[in-house]
Order: structure tokens, then C-alpha cells, then sequence
């Protein structure tokens, strides 16, 4: 004879409901009970005395954390109700609390409208693979970069973000005053734009580990100095407006670039003046690979162009047009004349250890050109 089920009994002989059912409901009121394991020894007063509350790992909610103590200030995660749908609400948020670091999530986030981005706000995406930040073809939109709102020891710029279909470029600095005290960077970035990753810059700019794919404009125009690094600048086409990094508009004086470890590549095998005819002070371009090269309207004052490979298309050649340059340890291929020419007013230059294949043109004076390779 099978027993019968215990949970399945009335409570008494007098009231029908059943033990598992009184059980639940009193379950359900200890739940229901905001009290509930709060005096004194119990649970929850005890958890709340200690000086250390320990949870599980990630198991407490952004919002749920004083905004100065959060690795993110905020999260944009549409999925997720405590979070910021869009990149737009997430950066109101962190400014309205002082600024921090904005993380986003995989997938594709658009922007409706130009965005006002205060230079002490930081946005970190997943990896330069699944976070995207997009917009239709022909809306245009773009960060507006505000460095005249800047505070000292600011963190401003991108990491890990995919940018897409931002056909009006991704920055525009909309600020009327001077003041590039800090970095603009952007890291592990991925331009799939063709279009300009940024159109001007007040700031000092820090690049680096990114891959970007420009085409017939300037990539990055800045106002300061730039270090470039360890990035693969790709598609470069037909255009001499094609350049890694330039001057804004209107600026005159002489830059400070440091240009290190980059890959750069011309489209189709055409020309390409890299560096866009203007004139660097105290640079250092070293340890590149140039392929497609354009170099004769270049100016580099007291600069330092050191290990890069040139290989340069067609008739051009690399020339030098300033002074107290010290260009050393170079690899220069291609072309058709002398791949390396110091003109006329360049003097005082210093050229040594160069692999060039042709003789040297060395039309200025007081000039220190020993132990290259020419033939």
C-alpha cells in the first residue's frame, strides 16, 4: 500500500488547506515582509553591520554604485533596464556627474544626432571587432569634441570601437579657445569610414594599435602635437589631400610628431603624400612601412626620420627641404630617379646608415652624408 503524500494533507480535520500550500503562503509572507531576518544576530542586520559587504563577483548593478567608485561611470547596454539605451544618454549621465569612463557593449549603436562629447569623457567598447558605433550613409552625424570645457588630468576619447557609416568624420572640435593641456586618445580603434576620423583637434592626440581606412581627406588634423603608433593606416588613394595626420586649418606654426612603428598603404599603387606637405619641428617618424610614397613638399625641422621602409611609386622621392634633420638607418625602394634628395636651403643636415639604392642629391650646405648605401 503506497503512504500518502504529506505536503498533499489538510492542516486538521477542520480546514481544508493543504500542508504544502499553508507552507508556501507562509513563505510568501516571510518574503512579503520588509523586516524580515532584520533584529538583532539575524541575517540581514548582521550583513549590514559588517564593515565588509561581500557579494559575488559582478553580482551589484552599476547604478547600484557611488558614480566616483565605478570602473564606468555608465554602461550603454539596451538589454539591460538599469543601463543607458544609447551612447547619447550615457554621456548626459557621466557628464551630469563629473565625467569617467563610458563602457559599451557588442553590437551596433547609432547616433541620431551630433553628440557633444566633453573632453572628460572616455568611451571603452568590448573590442575593436563588436562594438560599433554607426550611422546612416547620409545623416552625417558626429562627436562634437568641447576642449574648452577640459579639467586637468582628463581621460577624453575612444577605445575598442569599431567606428562605421559616419560619413561626416567622427570628431569635430567645436571649441574657440586654446587649451590642449591633455591627450585626446584613441586605442584599438577600427576606421571603416574612408572619411575623417578626426577634423580638428585642440588637443594633443595619442594614437595607437588602431587600423583605419581613409581615403581622399586628412585623417586626423590637429592643432598640437601627435603620437602616432603601431597602427595600419590602409586604402590611402589618388588624392595629395590623403594624409595620416596634418595641421587644422589655419594653423601656422611648426609641430611636434612622433610617427613610430605604422604600416601605411596607398591604394592601387598611386602616390600619396602621407604627411601633407607640411612642416614638422623636433619629429620623430622611425621604424614605419611606407609603401606609395610622396614626400616632395615635406618640411621636417630638427626631426628625426629613422628605420622606416619607403618604397616609393613612380617618379617620386623623398626630399628634404629643412634644416638639422637627422635621417638615419632608412630603407628607400622604387621609383625611377634619386630616391633621396636634400634641396637646395636644406642644410646642416645629418644623413647616415640609409639603404637607398641611388645616389644621394645633396644640393644644400654643411651637410653630413656618409656611409649610405647607393648602389
Amino acid at each position: 500500500m503506497s503512504l500518502p503524500n504529506w505536503f498533499g494533507l489538510s492542516k486538521t480535520a477542520t480546514d481544508p488547506q493543504t500542508i504544502g500550500e499553508a507552507i508556501a503562503a507562509a513563505i510568501d509572507d516571510h518574503n512579503a515582509d520588509s523586516a524580515a531576518h532584520m533584529s538583532t544576530d539575524e541575517a540581514i542586520e548582521n550583513h549590514r553591520d559588517n564593515e565588509v559587504i561581500d557579494h559575488p563577483a559582478e553580482s551589484v548593478v552599476n547604478d547600484k554604485i557611488e558614480a566616483n567608485a565605478r570602473q564606468y561611470v555608465a554602461i550603454v547596454d539596451p538589454a539591460a533596464t538599469e543601463n543607458f539605451d544609447t551612447i547619447q544618454a550615457a554621456i548626459a549621465y557621466s557628464t551630469s556627474v563629473g565625467g569617467g569612463s563610458i563602457y559599451v557593449v557588442p553590437g551596433t549603436h547609432y547616433l541620431s544626432t551630433n553628440v557633444e562629447l566633453p573632453t572628460n569623457i572616455y568611451i571603452v567598447g568590448s573590442s575593436a571587432l563588436t562594438t560599433i558605433i554607426s550611422c546612416g550613409y547620409d545623416s552625417g552625424e558626429y562627436f562634437e569634441l568641447d576642449s574648452d570645457t577640459i579639467s586637468a588630468g582628463a581621460i577624453c576619447g575612444f577605445e575598442n570601437i569599431v567606428f562605421d557609416n559616419l560619413s561626416g568624420g567622427v570628431v569635430d572640435d567645436i571649441a574657440t579657445g586654446n587649451n590642449p593641456s591633455d591627450l585626446f586618445r584613441v586605442i584599438n580603434c577600427l576606421n571603416l569610414n574612408h572619411q575623417q576620423l578626426i577634423r580638428k583637434c585642440n588637443l594633443k592626440l595619442l594614437m595607437t594599435g588602431c587600423t583605419m581606412f581613409i581615403s581622399d581627406k586628412p585623417l586626423v588634423k590637429v592643432r598640437d602635437s601627435a603620437d602616432v603608433s603601431d597602427c595600419l593606416f590602409n586604402g590611402l588613394a589618388t588624392s595629395d589631400n590623403c594624409v595620416v595626420v596634418t595641421k587644422n586649418d589655419g594653423v601656422t606654426q611648426t609641430m611636434s610628431f612622433k610617427i613610430t612603428n605604422n604600416i601605411m598603404v596607398g591604394g592601387d599603387q598611386v602616390p600619396n603624400n602621407y604627411f601633407g606637405g607640411i612642416t614638422f619641428n623636433k619629429s620623430r617618424i622611425r621604424d614605419n612601412d611606407m609603401y606609395w610614397w610622396q614626400a616632395n613638399n615635406d618640411g621636417f625641422v630638427a626631426s628625426t626620420i629613422s628605420g622606416n621602409l619607403l618604397d616609393i611609386w613612380d617618379t617620386d622621392y623623398l626630399l628634404i627641404t629643412s634644416d638639422r634633420n637627422f635621417i638615419q638607418n632608412n630603407r628607400i625602394t622604387g621609383g625611377t630617379g634619386n630616391r633621396l634628395r636634400l634641396a637646395s636651403g636644406a642644410d646642416n643636415n645629418i644623413v647616415t646608415g640609409n639603404n637607398v639604392g641611388t645616389a644621394i642629391t645633396n644640393s644644400g650646405s654643411n651637410n653630413l652624408v656618409d656611409a649610405n648605401i647607393t648602389t
